[in-house]
């Protein structure tokens, strides 16, 4: 055979064999795998999706606290971003200070305002204005908890800078 034909035999043959393996399509219960849950939140006193509220909003769901083994306000700060915190015994049993986005009401470890820089709710009702610091109840039987950063004074009034 002349080696023209001996050469034109192999490509021919490496393409046929190349192009023979079969390719399936992805299942749907694989294409099902990869979806993310929707999450909602109650940032602007209504139920919406994260993506179609225009806040900065941390959320941790009932599973994440129960995963992470939260028991109170230090632990789920800690996961924030922007936001530092310190807990003292001076505010009474449980009093934590928080700075979000470096907004505080406290300048050199002094409080320097009369009222709280930052809104505490618990399930609607404020509660940021017992003891001296913000309360830190214990978390149990918690749906979610919501970190809202930077001002929220038209949802949640003039105490509302976090």
């Amino acid at each position: 055979m002349r080696r023209g034909t001996i050469i034109f035999l192999t490509c021919f043959s490496t393409l046929f064999l190349a192009s023979s393996f079969n390719v399936f399509a992805q299942t749907d219960d694989d294409a099902m795998e990869g979806l993310l849950e929707e999450v909602i939140v109650t940032a602007q006193r209504r139920e919406q999706s994260t993506m179609d509220v225009p806040i900065s909003v941390m959320v941790f769901s009932a599973e994440t606290i129960e995963q992470n083994n939260m028991k109170g306000a230090a632990d789920y700060l800690l996961m924030t971003p922007n936001v530092n915190f310190r807990e003292d015994g001076r505010g009474g049993h449980g009093s934590i200070n928080i700075s979000i986005r470096g907004i505080s009401d406290l300048s050199g470890g002094e409080r320097v305002q009369a009222t709280q820089a930052m809104g505490f709710y618990w399930d609607e009702f404020s509660v940021a204005t017992i003891a001296s610091g913000t309360a830190n109840p214990p978390i149990y039987d918690v749906e979610a908890i919501e970190v809202l950063r930077g001002p929220q004074g038209t949802y949640f009034g003039r105490n509302a800078e976090g």
